[in-house]
């Protein structure tokens, strides 16, 4: 049966908290004692790094910077992932260009911009399970590798055809942030994971933002192949940088490679047995565990709203304000937005750092376990704003006020929003011990997923309706989706006890 638990296939139960006298279940090996100051029933097993320490054991400094070997893992994570969304914002100042030459039509400009879209929320699906299975670097480097040859082979394509089938690959590339959150799960502990997590998910909200200026900057000066080139030569860099970070994975806390040990033990055929694996260790097996929980699921669809609502605001404010009364340059368009950015950077750093001293609240209170639930409370200081300032946006844009309005309310969104998500995303984390990939890849497909709908909406919608009844819409969504914040943290129904050492 699909998702079936453990002990149906090796008669051994398998629990949220891994300790000493089951973390060496792969591989057969007893993992090594633990270093000093690690906390009961934390796991501590041998990693890529041949055994010697566990990434939990690293020192902060180490985890930041790994000073010893001259490598900035945490960094070049964040720079992985920063590379989805500057692909995709850095590309919407080269429309007209892009469109002249191929002499293209709207619709087909578009859907280089959706395709790429879906792609970067359905890839990161089996990048997670390889990741899981096997180690995160190889998967980051061959990801990266990918990006960086599609991105190059972009800057001569010769039309618009090629451009589509370019743009998919690119997202196949691109599609590294699951791995990112599975790094920072293997690396930090629940009471530490906020705070970095927020300042992993400030990289693509950053990105989202200056890539507009980014890419009006290039097209402005070197045309729009530039800008491919600038994605070829990114990725090349970031590549050779994972190529030197150490390995962070440990095999015995993946609860994928755990599953693939039990069917291995049970001695089926090799037919039966890889039909299992598959059925089970699939992308859609490995996504099954995180959506039939009702917390995860309503968690997935609020965060998939919120980009959908980023990508609407961003769509729609490019082709506005470029048109009088506002009439603004690409740069200068690029600038306004810069609001929108700063407000993703200042939300998420805030939001994951209030979501870690909410966590060690709950710590003080009981040392050895805490309820992932608990953490959604840091976000109700920020939820009552989320829903107003799009509404309060999309009517200042259709009356045509000052641009310090609608300015003023990108930052508010950006705040509020990114701030919440910074907390939503840490709770899929922390709710899904062992599953940490997995976790970021569903939660990457919702965003993907309700941003390509979104992005293939908010034009015609736009022109049927206008601006202001387009962005109340999206405020009712978005009070919907808040309400499924408070419900997941009230109900008792939702409350789980996991390991502080997971």
């Amino acid at each position: 049966m699909l998702g079936a638990p453990l002990a149906r296939l090796d008669n051994k139960p398998l629990v949220a908290r891994v300790d000493s006298a089951s973390a060496g279940d792969v591989g057969g090996k007893r993992p090594p004692a633990a270093p000093p100051g690690t906390p009961t029933g934390a796991p501590v097993p041998p990693n890529a790094l041949g055994g010697k320490t566990d990434p939990y054991a690293w020192s902060s400094m180490r985890k930041a910077s790994a000073a010893c070997t001259g490598n900035i893992v945490l960094f070049v994570v964040a720079a992985a992932s920063f590379m989805v969304p500057i692909s995709s914002s850095a590309y919407s100042p080269i429309f007209p260009s892009i469109q002249r030459q191929f002499d293209a039509s709207q619709g087909e400009i578009a859907l280089t911009v959706s395709v790429f879209v879906l792609g970067v929320g359905v890839f990161p699906i089996f990048w997670a399970v390889v990741g899981e299975l096997g180690g995160r670097r190889y998967p980051y480097l061959v990801c990266m590798l990918i990006y960086a040859g599609a991105s190059f082979a972009g800057a001569r394509a010769h039309n618009v055809k090629s451009l589509i089938g370019i743009r998919i690959v690119q997202a196949f590339g691109a599609s590294v942030q699951a791995l990112g959150a599975g790094t920072l799960a293997d690396m930090y502990r629940p009471s530490e994971r906020g705070t970095k997590m927020g300042i992993y998910t400030t990289s693509p909200l950053l990105g989202s933002s200056i890539g507009a200026i980014i890419g009006g900057g290039f097209a402005q000066s070197l045309g729009w192949p530039s800008v491919f080139y600038f994605f070829g030569i990114a990725g090349a860099v970031i590549a050779a940088c994972l190529a030197l970070i150490p390995d962070s994975y440990r095999p015995s806390r993946s609860l994928t490679r755990q599953r693939k040990a039990a069917i291995t033990r049970l001695g089926l055929p090799w037919r039966k047995r890889y039909a299992r694996m598959f059925l089970e260790l699939s992308p859609i097996g490995s996504m099954w565990p995180i959506v039939k929980n009702p917390a995860n699921l309503m968690m997935l669809a609020y965060s998939g709203v919120i980009f959908a609502v980023l990508f609407s605001l961003m769509y729609t404010a490019s082709i506005h304000l470029l048109q009088p009364p506002y009439a603004l340059t690409e740069l200068k368009l690029g600038a306004v937005l810069l609001s929108l950015g700063a407000g993703n950077v200042l939300g998420s750093a805030l939001g994951g750092r209030y979501c870690d001293r909410v966590l060690e609240q709950q710590r003080k209170e009981d040392s050895d376990t805490f309820n992932p639930s608990g953490q959604l409370k840091a976000t109700f200081c920020m939820l009552p704003l989320v829903a107003p300032s799009v509404l309060a946006y999309g009517w200042m844009m259709d009356k045509s006020v000052h641009l310090a309005g609608p300015t003023m309310m990108m930052f508010l969104f950006g705040l509020s929003s990114s701030w919440v998500y910074a907390g939503c995303l840490t709770f899929l984390v922390n709710n899904n011990p062992g599953r940490a990939s997995a976790a970021a890849a569903c939660n990457s497909f919702f965003r993907a997923a309700f941003s390509f709908a979104s992005s293939e909406m908010a034009s015609p919608v736009d022109n049927a309706i206008g601006q202001g009844w387009l962005y109340t819409i999206w405020a009712v969504a978005l009070l919907l989706g808040s309400s499924t914040v408070v419900i997941a943290y009230s109900s008792k129904r939702f409350h789980s006890s996991i390991s502080h050492g997971l």
